[in-house]
């Protein structure tokens, strides 16, 4: 078990840097505002497709995992087995991904209001949460 952990951690770890150079290589990543127009900073730049990569991994571990406990290991209509394993792995999975949804929130959060996460107020989040769509969704 610890082996494939260690390799789902370098497949997530290699899709990460693949990321990252792909931003970097076609300037996806953070830029400087220019001067005069606020920028909620390169920390908030970067955490935004770092966690939405992490939401999105982790989204699939759990529905891809959950599906395998349902559908495609053997069962006589109780979970065992390999089952019970496929559902503890969807569990975190799951808080993996509510996780990197809340930083998600909140990183999306501060670049609309270009403001950094430790300037972010909470009546800042709260009417992201109420008046725009993707604050809704990504609530959700």
């Amino acid at each position: 078990m610890a082996r494939r952990s260690l390799l789902v951690a370098l497949g997530l770890a290699l899709g990460l840097v693949v990321l990252l150079a792909l931003l970097l290589a076609t300037g996806g990543g953070p830029q400087a505002a220019p001067p005069g127009i606020p920028d909620a900073g390169p920390l908030v730049g970067w955490l935004l497709p770092i966690a939405k990569y992490l939401a999105d991994a982790a989204a699939v571990g759990t529905v891809g995992f959950l599906l395998l406990a349902l559908f495609l290991l053997p069962s006589s209509g109780q979970l065992e087995g390999l089952s019970v394993q496929a559902v503890r792995v969807a569990s975190v999975s799951a808080m993996v991904w509510a996780l990197a949804g809340t930083l998600t929130f909140f990183a999306t959060a501060a670049d609309l209001y270009a403001r950094p996460l430790v300037d972010l107020e909470m009546r800042q989040v709260w009417s992201f949460l109420q008046i725009f769509g993707v604050g809704r969704a990504t609530a959700l």
